[in-house]
């Protein structure tokens, strides 16, 4: 949700990252509204954004995890 001038809201939507992925932007008449529907969009997708964050997580895990300075002290992985 971006606050606006003069009290206006605007939702944010993406699916996509990138400079060229397609942005959805959409006024709301209030906050509430924005976030409700937000958490509908949300829904509508929820499929494609788990997958989404799922493949980042496994990026993570093969190339930040492995990294010498993921580890702390003793070469224990860090947040474990």
């Amino acid at each position: 949700m971006l606050d606006g001038v003069h009290g206006q809201w605007t939702a944010r939507l993406h699916l996509e990252d990138g400079i060229h992925a397609p942005l959805i932007l959409r006024r709301c008449t209030d906050f509430n509204s924005g976030r409700h529907g937000a958490e509908r969009w949300v829904l509508r997708h929820e499929e494609a954004l788990r997958e989404k964050v799922a493949r980042k997580l496994q990026w993570v895990r093969e190339h930040v995890a492995q990294h010498p300075a993921s580890r702390g002290a003793g070469g224990v992985p860090l947040g474990r």
